[in-house]
């Protein structure tokens, strides 16, 4: 009985110590989840201003407004590109593009990006946003032709920030980018802690009475 237990014991140590080496090796992964704003929730203050000329190299936009506002570098993976001016629109200059980078100046500003596009033909979007630790969160979503905005967001209280977002397509096939935003913390309405607290005692009512309806 006491070797059986012995074993055991060190049966379960091994595998914790197993477990423990999984997740000290598992790679780490940026705090941040697939955003899809109501087009009506972005205002001016959000929008990514752009000037309307041809890009040879990388090119700065502005968010919210033309002077003294954020810096935002873009990086498309060919060039030339045109660029509309406002809150507007950028595309190969011939052909379609595979992907577009943006680098925030301040990487410790923006806690959401999204944009709206268009595609040759209906297929995959992936957008891989890196934190200003240099840990990345990436999702893929399929869209069609012309597809609604989507974009990435940091879950609230982790502290994380845009170091940059990359949108690619795998085809190669993305016509454009259109309508891009990117927004602060302070952009975002926190509840009240009144309406936390109401929140709470709510779910805990509702795992009460389910409990009851069991026996």
């Amino acid at each position: 009985m006491l070797r059986s237990r012995l074993l055991c014991t060190v049966g379960m140590a091994r595998l914790f110590a197993a477990a423990i080496a999984v997740l000290c090796c598992t790679a780490a992964r940026a705090d941040f989840m697939a955003y899809n704003p109501p087009e009506s929730s972005i205002t001016k203050s959000q929008k990514l201003f752009l000037d309307n000329s041809e890009h040879n190299a990388t090119f700065t936009g502005t968010v919210g407004d033309q002077v003294g506002a954020p810096l935002v570098n873009i990086t498309p993976n060919v060039f030339p590109v045109k660029v509309g001016n406002g809150w507007a629109n950028i595309q190969a200059a011939t052909g379609n593009l595979t992907s577009i980078l943006f680098t925030p100046v301040d990487g410790h500003m923006f806690v959401d990006f999204s944009t709206r596009g268009q595609l040759a033909a209906a297929g995959d979007v992936t957008i891989t946003v890196t934190d200003q630790n240099s840990q990345e969160f990436t999702f893929t979503e399929k869209k069609n032709a012309d597809w609604d905005r989507i974009g990435v967001i940091a879950i609230p209280g982790t502290g994380e920030f845009i170091k940059s977002v990359l949108v690619s397509t795998a085809d190669g096939n993305l016509n454009e980018l259109k309508q891009i935003s990117f927004s602060t913390a302070a952009d975002h309405a926190t509840p009240e802690p009144s309406t936390v607290a109401i929140g709470l005692f709510g779910a805990i009512g509702m795992i009460a009475i389910r409990k009851r309806l069991k026996k």
